[in-house]
């Protein structure tokens, strides 16, 4: 299968240790310069 579009790049990535053992990826992508989805106001 094909993609249509490249896979972004990470601008950030780590792992979080959790309690019992276990360990979380995460990774930020996107425009470094945009508008985190969180920060804008709803539309009505």
């Amino acid at each position: 299968m094909s993609a249509s579009h490249p896979a972004p790049e990470p601008l950030n990535s780590g792992t979080l240790s959790t309690s019992d053992g276990h360990e979380i990826y995460w990774e930020s992508v996107g425009n470094p310069d945009g508008t985190p989805i969180g920060s804008q106001a709803s539309r009505a």
